[in-house]
């Protein structure tokens, strides 16, 4: 991507805490954090992102972090026609990958991550679960990864994956304190009619942590500067699974009417 100082940006990505925006208990803002963070940690499969306005978020330290003529001059911060109440959502289009675009939408207390890719014959519906053990908050351990998924043959070929089956276990057991609210313990598969087209949808539900959530997952050892990156070879993983096409040689182009699709 051409007019953004990645060098700058991969500086305050090491930074969650940055990203906290509200007045009160404030929460990380993965509609921001996730597509900075996949600029510089997924540079090649990336083509375009667009993260919510200031006034959409109420940024406090973002802004200082990263220099308001920056983003001004980037163009980052691009107004969305939503509130904060209804989901204040940014976005990222993809290349070089089936997927064709991710969009993230911040509510009270989570996010959901909406991973879109073309439908085709092999397209696949289900959910893939994390199977804890523990009442206690602090005493939960993931037992084991369930794949509920309505096609034998993706199934079998993305748990025959050991690199992927991988990285759905660091992605769950990163965010494994929280899989008693809904949906956070599982990944799902959809099929949605967007604009009379069908698509693939790949969603995750992610909780919007404090500075002292932040704080315990470093205290036990797991990188919640991570999710961006896991959620995307996931994503892409399953992608190319119920695709079985081979990775394009050049970009895929996304067609301007998709733009502006509310995915989630």
């Amino acid at each position: 991507m051409t007019g953004l100082d990645t060098d700058k940006v991969n500086e305050i990505i090491e930074h969650p805490e940055y990203f906290l925006v509200g007045t009160i208990g404030k929460t990380l803002a993965w509609s921001i954090y996730l597509p900075l963070r996949l600029v510089v940690k997924r540079a090649d499969y990336i083509n375009s992102l667009r993260i919510p306005s200031a006034s959409d978020h109420k940024l406090s330290s973002v802004v200082s972090a990263v220099g308001t003529a920056a983003w001004v001059t980037t163009g980052l911060f691009t107004g969305i026609s939503f509130g904060f109440e209804k989901g204040t959502s940014g976005y990222v289009t993809f290349r070089n990958c089936p997927l064709l675009r991710g969009q993230i939408a911040d509510y009270s207390g989570y996010s959901i991550v909406a991973m879109a890719f073309p439908f085709n014959k092999n397209s696949v519906k289900g959910g893939i679960y994390a199977n804890v053990k523990g009442l206690l908050w602090k005493n939960k351990i993931l037992t084991g990864i369930e794949l509920d998924l309505k096609n034998e043959e993706v199934k079998k070929s993305i748990n025959d994956d050991k690199v992927l089956m991988n990285t759905i276990r660091e992605f769950f057991e990163t965010i494994i304190y929280w899989t008693g609210i809904k949906n956070v313990n599982r990944i799902r598969l959809e099929i949605k009619d967007i604009n009379d087209k069908k698509y693939n949808i790949i969603a995750f539900t992610i909780i919007r942590p404090e500075r002292k959530n932040i704080d315990l997952l470093i205290e036990h050892g797991k990188d919640l500067r991570r999710i961006p990156e896991l959620i995307f070879d996931i994503a892409k993983g399953i992608s190319e699974k119920i695709t079985f096409a081979s990775v394009p040689t050049r970009p895929l182009e996304e067609k301007e009417e998709d733009q502006n699709i509310d995915w989630l």
